[in-house]
């Protein structure tokens, strides 16, 4: 017989009932909480995730690896694991989980557990299931003093090198150098900008 969930309506306790379609249907509108005589309101079904192969064996009969018939796309995400070395074998691919400013990330194919925390970690998403628990990441803003890019601080620093050194200076040297072109370059009108960080919490 099946079990169905209902939740109360005045407190959210939810109940499992066991009972055939025509008691579902024939006692829908008055059942009533046992906790605090509440009405209660039948959940839709939500997919009982036994284990983290029936899981992912389901992804994949619903899913397939994620592309339908866009085989363009497909191509390319798979070309791009390749040149990874990521294995799309018996995977799906889960646009959601591609690191920031990537569209087909290796680390988006997911074939198990693993593959899920490591692809929710690397794109900064939140997994809370049965089968993985990721906290999300979420941005928070700072403010750091402006700094030059460093190819321009590098660039600079090696014009000037070039032209009183012949090319080449000891480490130490350059460094000092590299600094001194940094406070030379930043422009003293600039102050603080502000840059987005990770903060980890649970979702």
């Amino acid at each position: 017989m099946p079990v169905y969930e209902y939740r109360c309506k005045d407190c959210g306790f939810v109940h499992e009932i066991t009972e055939t379609i025509a008691q579902m249907e024939s006692t829908r509108d008055s059942k009533h909480c046992s906790k605090c005589e509440g009405k209660l309101e039948k959940m839709f079904s939500r997919q009982v995730l036994f284990t983290e192969t029936r899981y992912f064996a389901d992804l994949r009969r619903r899913a397939g690896d994620g592309f339908d018939d866009d085989e363009k796309s497909r191509k390319k995400a798979k070309e791009i694991a390749r040149r990874a070395g990521v294995s799309t074998e018996g995977k799906t691919f889960f646009p959601h989980m591609c690191r920031p400013g990537e569209q087909f990330s290796p680390t988006a194919w997911v074939g198990d557990a693993a593959d899920l925390r490591n692809a929710a970690i690397a794109a900064g998403v939140g997994v809370n299931s049965k089968i993985c628990k990721v906290p999300a990441v979420e941005k928070a803003t700072v403010e750091r003093p402006y700094q030059v890019a460093d190819d321009i601080v590098e660039r600079e620093t090696q014009m000037i090198v070039d032209d009183n050194f012949g090319g080449n200076v000891p480490a130490a040297t350059r460094s000092k150098i590299k600094s001194q072109v940094r406070d030379d370059i930043t422009p003293s009108w600039v102050g603080k900008v502000e840059h987005e960080v990770p903060v980890c919490s649970l979702k």
